[in-house]
């Protein structure tokens, strides 16, 4: 095989000059049409793009700091760059951005407004790097957000698949629904409208979470200083290696709160000591409903209020701790109340003091 491929032989001096000598119209060099195109964003040149998105929004992404962002778009499209931006018109069938270089001291920011949703819609964003900050609170992203470093102050709009991943969060705020996975070494704080579906691992000391509500979520935290939702928990287990402070919902319905029982399967209560892995804690717990199905379980119980509670026959659910501090519910219509119980007999005398007939509604020391 020749090392260099054949050449076309070169056109005699005639040809040459009919050709040289032919006038061409000069193509403008301001735009070029291009399938799946990248813009390349980096501090001292293009460092904004503005295009208009599949559902007619209004977008822009752009860098501020360190490294480079890849804006990849699907479909036939038309680039021009004026100083630092870069205008692409056309309508993208997709739009994907991958960073690369970037510092704790690198801003992405994303926006869209008008068009069918007010929003721009990004299939999905991928860092190799660090983040001060993704501002993009009016960005849908459609699946995958990776940041292979520290992620500061990261706002969207929703995620509605795949999963978030980072080193480390301080600050994650969705604006509205959350239906993707989260996995991260350290998360400060989580706040989400609707959290539909997913299974999270995320450690640290100081987690909390605020959502709506909370729907099919499986979750691992490391210590939960707080769990708020303004609506109900179900269909979910809520698990800390070590202590939770406070879990407040309206209603906890076949779902599962446990702290320190980390090979404790789904769905049960304690039975004995062996099942509490660490001497862990939840400290507070404020509910207007206690549903069937629904497990409480950590080695020490401070303040609970259960609210209403479900009454069934079976099959058993409720509170499962060694001790338990201050407990208080309404069960069949009568005010059950529960103090520095650290034995079954005390459990069993408050039930009977209330009049309460064993159901599936327990209460468990261990």
């Amino acid at each position: 095989m020749p090392l260099f491929a054949s050449r076309t032989a070169r056109p005699s001096k005639a040809c040459r000059d009919r050709v040289y000598r032919t006038p061409h119209p000069v193509e403008s060099l301001e735009g070029r049409v291009l399938m799946d195109a990248t813009v390349t964003l980096v501090k001292g040149t293009a460092t904004k793009v503005n295009f208009v998105d599949a559902d007619g929004s209004n977008s822009s992404i752009s860098l501020s700091g360190d490294g480079t962002v890849a804006v990849q778009f699907g479909g036939a499209v038309t680039q021009a760059a004026k100083g630092k931006t870069v205008t692409v018109t056309g309508t993208p069938t997709s739009v994907a951005v991958g960073a690369n270089g970037t510092t704790a001291k690198s801003t992405i920011s994303m926006s869209g407004k008008k068009g069918a949703n007010g929003l721009l819609n990004v299939d999905s964003v991928t860092v190799l790097g660090a983040l001060s900050a993704l501002k993009a609170k009016t960005a849908a992203i459609a699946g995958n957000l990776g940041v292979t470093g520290s992620a500061g102050n990261v706002s969207i709009d929703s995620d509605a698949a795949g999963a978030v991943t980072a080193d480390s969060i301080s600050k994650l705020t969705v604006a509205h629904g959350f239906a993707a996975g989260l996995t991260t070494n350290t998360l400060g704080s989580f706040k989400a409208g609707d959290v539909i579906g997913g299974t999270w691992t995320a450690g640290g000391t100081k987690t909390t979470v605020t959502a709506n509500s909370i729907s099919g979520l499986t979750a691992t935290f490391g210590t939960v200083k707080k769990v708020a939702v303004k609506k109900d928990i179900v269909n979910s287990t809520l698990r800390a290696a070590a202590s939770i402070g406070t879990v407040q919902a309206a209603t906890l319905r076949a779902s599962n709160v446990y702290a320190g029982l980390a090979n404790l399967a789904a769905g049960l209560l304690p039975t004995v000591p062996a099942d509490f892995t660490t001497t862990s804690s939840i400290d507070n717990l404020k509910l207007k409903n206690f549903a069937a199905g629904s497990i409480v379980a950590a080695s020490s119980v401070g303040k609970a209020t259960l609210g209403t509670v479900e009454q069934v026959v079976s099959p058993q659910f409720g509170v499962g701790a060694h001790q338990i501090e201050n407990l208080t519910a309404t069960v069949s219509g009568k005010k059950l109340k529960l103090k520095k119980a650290d034995a079954q007999s005390d459990v069993d005398n408050a039930f009977a003091a209330a009049g309460i007939l064993p159901q599936g509604f327990v209460i468990k020391i261990v």
